[in-house]
């Protein structure tokens, strides 16, 4: 996964990583997001699709958002567009996405390297020339 991310930075590609909150419960998924948080990339996005407030509301729901906050703080303090939560419907997360999408591209355009334009010796403007010639 690091490698594809790598890869995708140096060749201006985007990623969007789709993360099951519940999964930075576990350890090999925890220890794994954390790699991620300390490599955050501005071609890289984070969703998670929950609705936090209900999953807040649950018996252990502020724990869980607390340990994807312990392994992705980096991502969740940035904000908008590299990370985005508080999805509740599928419609929703296609809408979220497509913004995702559009945003991180133009970061990254707006991250390129811009070839100066070579400005010829000579007059300004060319001349004309119409017709078929004989």
């Amino acid at each position: 996964m690091f490698q594809l991310l790598d890869w995708a930075r140096e060749n201006r590609e985007l990623i969007i990583f789709i993360v099951d909150p519940w999964t930075a419960r576990l350890p090999a998924y925890n220890s794994l997001l954390a790699r991620l948080d300390g490599i955050r990339s501005g071609n890289a996005a984070v969703v998670v699709p929950w609705e936090s407030h209900e999953v807040r509301g649950g018996s252990d729901g502020s724990q869980v958002q607390d340990e994807l906050f312990a392994v992705l703080g980096n991502w969740i303090v940035a904000g908008a567009p590299t990370f985005r939560d508080n999805i509740a419907s599928m419609r929703e997360f296609e809408e979220t996405l497509g913004t995702v999408l559009v945003m991180i591209r133009a970061q990254i355009v707006n991250r390129a390297a811009v070839t100066a334009r070579l400005t010829e010796k000579g007059p300004m403007s060319r001349p004309i020339v119409d017709g078929t010639g004989s």
